[in-house]
């Protein structure tokens, strides 16, 4: 599973620089549950960890370290009760929309989406708007009329057709 995030060759496993032998090599994942508290949450994961070879000292690989902040994000949020970002792609599909418009219509500014789909986390009033707009195209039109001075004329008309193609399925 975690072959695919790391460094490879030619399908192969590269070597990563070990700091404690002062040289290329090869290295493990082990796997470890951590627990950790997240804005008064605590929060048990698993995380992956680099261990070299030849020493068993601790490797830094950036994109293992990266990989194990988003499992403490996606922890967080599943605990939290927050949309998770796939969510939020979801709902700009369903829409047909973009993330601008989209956070124009919800009465935020032009770029909450945006920092949103780049791992900001969401109040949780926000996060409650975004999953009800996912589910209730009632609630969406509405927002969208009471906010339609705030974009285009041509996008508030695309979202409530996209709306009653929506209704019209269901």
């Amino acid at each position: 599973m975690h072959n695919i995030l790391f460094k490879y060759k030619k399908g192969r496993r590269i070597n990563i620089f070990c700091p404690e032998c002062r040289k290329e090599v090869k290295y493990q994942i082990e796997n470890l549950v951590e627990n950790k508290t997240v804005h008064g949450l605590k929060l048990e994961y698993t995380t992956e960890r680099a261990y070299c070879n030849d020493c068993n000292e601790e490797i830094y690989i950036s994109e293992l370290h990266d990989h194990n902040i988003q499992k403490i994000d996606d922890t967080y949020r599943e605990k939290a009760g927050i949309i998770k970002v796939p969510k939020l792609k979801e709902i700009l599909k369903q829409y047909n929309t973009d993330k601008r418009q989209l956070s124009l219509i919800l009465c935020n500014d032009e770029k909450t989406l945006t920092r949103y789909m780049d791992g900001d986390i969401p109040s949780k009033s926000n996060s409650k708007t975004l999953k009800k707009i996912k589910e209730d195209y009632k609630f969406i039109k509405q927002l969208a009329e009471k906010n339609r001075h705030k974009v285009t004329d041509d996008a508030i008309n695309n979202l409530i057709k996209d709306i009653k193609s929506l209704q019209q399925k269901n």
